[in-house]
């Protein structure tokens, strides 16, 4: 009994420490692997469209470490659903979602959408529509260091 309980530890461990950092229960559900191979294709493809093919490199290595930031984000559990569910919105582009924008949405959120004690917005319509304006991008706050609110 012994051995098998040492076993399926030793067997788990193994499986976490080469589990993808892109699994899809990361956060959200979401399709991380797949997203992560759209994005690396879309930044292949726009550093080949300026001629700059090592422009490519440092767009794959930007999502990479948005991605990583998106989980110290998401494990803070700071963000409420709905908030964390319109900067996924912003971020979505065609059949992906751009990592660096959906962690700069997560910096200014709470700030933009005001929540009652609930977790609920405080004024729903001016929330979504301050975020879809686009407008948070000149927020200074998205070029600092996340701090948890």
């Amino acid at each position: 009994m012994k051995k098998l309980l040492l076993l399926t530890a030793s067997l788990v461990f193994s499986v976490g420490v080469w589990a993808s950092l892109y699994d899809t229960n990361s956060f959200g559900r979401m399709p991380h692997k797949d997203i992560m191979r759209l994005n690396e294709d879309t930044c292949r493809t726009e550093a080949n469209a300026m001629g700059d093919l090592s422009a490519a490199q440092e767009c794959i290595d930007t999502q990479k470490l948005a991605f990583q930031k998106l989980l110290v984000v998401y494990n803070d559990r700071s963000i409420t659903a709905p908030s964390w569910s319109l900067c996924i919105g912003e971020s979505k582009i065609g059949y992906s979602y751009n990592y660096i924008t959906m962690y700069a949405c997560m910096k200014v959120v709470k700030d933009i959408c005001k929540e009652k004690s609930d977790g609920q917005w405080e004024n729903p319509n001016l929330c979504i529509n301050s975020i879809q304006s686009g407008a948070w991008w000149n927020n200074p706050k998205i070029h600092q260091p996340y701090q948890k609110q």
